[in-house]
């Protein structure tokens, strides 16, 4: 297996020495360049052709957005844009401009370990994997179907984890606010990010966004995304509950805690959906979620950044359908139905 080539995009020369101390603890990836500025980083994607470039956001001369969309539109590239909590309501927009990925800085401890970054190599040689095409920032496209009232209230439930961000702006800037369901989101993130998460998704969707909270009452045109260090799951009343727990899987937030839930308190009124993402989390939850009437579909694999989550589903035959994104927003849509305000009901 060949090398992964890196070039690292970050004005802070101690940022660069960090970030390249830890991919140069993988074998398998080498660092062929360093860039202080956008200006730099659009050159040296050009001249060194790297497989994956790390971005940083706030940088002299040029900041990383701007660098994104000319490398993007000019000679294509994997990108991963690496910032601070503090910075992540800013740096989900790189996301609309074709970056794949947003992830926190590495950290070096005293007691340095290479195991402590496993997970951050780990990504960057996955992306390098990924085909990226040219691209040109512009609007979603919406979907218009003819759709129905629903007789009674439906729930839509979405899983997501590396890949996630990007997947969840594609389908929920396509639905429209007159959605008549609650949408409920569990993404694998870092904590610090997910208000930055929260924000940029209710810059794309028409939808209402927000952060779920403990003991609120479901919403039709809503969307509630579970909190950092959360379980969140629906009780028989249709509240939402939050409550600290154990990591499931691996993972707190857990979509399979949440689709298990769902499948005792919903059943045949909601629909479940594992986005992109590593491992297998949601898959058992989703496989209940079907039993007790409900619908279960997955993103398909052309469209996944990681097919790790689709693909458990289909293997435990949980999922009825794998779909491309805009078919996924059309499945909501039917299926939920839009509110009675806009069907003239």
């Amino acid at each position: 297996m060949s090398q992964v080539r890196v070039l690292i995009a970050d004005d802070s020369p101690m940022a660069q020495s960090v970030i390249r101390t830890v991919l140069e603890s993988d074998p398998d990836i080498r660092v062929v360049g360093t860039a202080g500025n956008g200006m730099e980083a659009v050159s040296l994607s050009s001249e060194l052709r790297p497989d994956v470039i790390t971005m940083d956001i706030n940088m002299p001369h040029m900041n990383g957005f701007e660098a994104i969309q000319k490398i993007m539109a000019s000679h294509p590239t994997p990108i991963l844009v690496i910032t601070s909590s503090r910075e992540a309501g800013t740096a989900f927009k790189s996301l609309s401009f074709g970056a794949l990925e947003v992830m926190e800085k590495p950290q070096l401890e005293a007691d340095f370990q290479a195991s402590n970054f496993e997970d951050f190599n780990r990504r960057i040689k996955m992306i390098s994997r990924v085909k990226v095409v040219t691209h040109l920032s512009g609007k979603n496209r919406r979907i218009e179907l003819s759709v129905q009232k629903p007789r009674m209230s439906r729930m839509v439930a979405i899983v997501s984890s590396t890949g996630g961000p990007r997947a969840l702006a594609a389908i929920l800037g396509l639905l429209p606010s007159t959605l008549a369901a609650p949408v409920l989101i569990v993404q694998h993130m870092a904590d610090g990010f997910m208000e930055g998460l929260v924000s940029w998704l209710q810059g794309i969707s028409p939808l209402r966004v927000k952060m779920a909270e403990d003991n609120e009452r479901l919403t039709d045109g809503t969307v509630y995304v579970a909190p950092s260090g959360r379980h969140l799951t629906v009780d028989v009343r249709l509240r939402l509950c939050l409550s600290p727990g154990n990591a499931s899987d691996g993972h707190c937030p857990s979509g399979n805690v949440l689709l298990e839930s769902l499948a005792h308190t919903a059943g045949s009124r909601c629909m479940g959906i594992l986005l992109t993402g590593m491992g297998s989390d949601g898959a058992s939850g989703l496989q209940a979620l079907r039993a007790s009437g409900g619908r279960a579909l997955v993103q398909d694999e052309q469209s996944c950044l990681i097919y790790g989550m689709p693909r458990a589903a289909i293997e435990n035959g949980a999922a009825e359908q794998a779909l491309p994104l805009d078919g996924l927003a059309g499945e909501i849509i039917q299926y939920a139905g839009l509110s009675a305000a806009a069907t003239g009901l």
